[in-house]
């Protein structure tokens, strides 16, 4: 089972839904949201509830029981309940918001929202392959979509990995050239799995070692849809 949730934050959350959704933090939970109240605080809390309620739901724990931690390196893991085979990534960008789960294997998510940037301040994370694809792009619209399939690879395998942004950017085996699009990556005698998701505002990629044949089971909420999927397990 490889399950990723879309959240797209289209308003602010009011302050009834915001207190509730703290009250349903364990208070490290809380301490480690940023300091900064805004799109970026509430796309952190946003993560943290859904992630807790997609662990209850797949393990029948209530959701107040389930405690998300981080590792040194910034990976999320499920602290409570112990001993669970699954495997969660978070990643936000923009107004969107992207949460993995994967059973039996690791996972790693990356989201960004499509927005204009000097791609090529980073050359230095691209190898000779990955820059003649990005580049055979005909529009700079076409370019900057081609940059962000390859770095969300990139970082979402890193995700996978555990080992966060603090390692260099692989340059090898991320060219998605004209094959099939899930790509795979052999790491320490493990095989990676990497599929992309392009819309029109943003890409997503996912990494996992979950040997799929199919593309992951992508699914779209809403803050309106949000809430009933937060309500406890009895």
């Amino acid at each position: 089972m490889v399950k990723i949730y879309i959240f797209e934050l289209t308003s602010a959350i009011c302050d009834k839904d915001k207190s509730f959704f703290l009250s349903e933090l364990y208070s490290s939970e809380r301490k480690a949201l940023p300091k900064q109240r805004g799109k970026g605080f509430e796309l952190s809390l946003i993560g943290k509830i859904l992630a807790k309620r997609i662990v209850s739901n797949a393990t029948l724990t209530p959701a107040k029981k389930v405690l998300i931690g981080k590792t040194k390196l910034g990976k999320p893991i499920i602290k409570k309940p112990c001993n669970m085979n699954l495997d969660i990534s978070i990643s936000h960008s923009g107004s969107y918001l992207a949460v993995g789960i994967c059973d039996s294997g690791k996972i790693g998510v990356d989201i960004e929202f499509l927005k204009d940037i000097d791609f090529r301040i980073f050359g230095n994370c691209l190898s000779v392959s990955e820059e003649r694809y990005i580049n055979s792009g005909k529009e700079i619209t076409q370019r900057l979509e081609k940059f962000y399939e390859i770095w969300t690879r990139k970082e979402a395998c890193l995700k996978a990995l555990g080992m966060g942004l603090q390692k260099p950017l692989p340059i090898t085996q991320f060219y998605p050239g004209l094959i099939k699009p899930r790509a795979e990556v052999v790491h320490n005698s493990q095989q990676y799995y990497l599929s992309t998701l392009k819309e029109d505002k943003f890409v997503l990629s996912v990494c996992t070692t979950k040997s799929i044949t199919e593309e992951p089971i992508y699914t779209k909420l809403s803050l309106d849809k949000l809430c009933p999927i937060v309500v406890d397990v009895k």
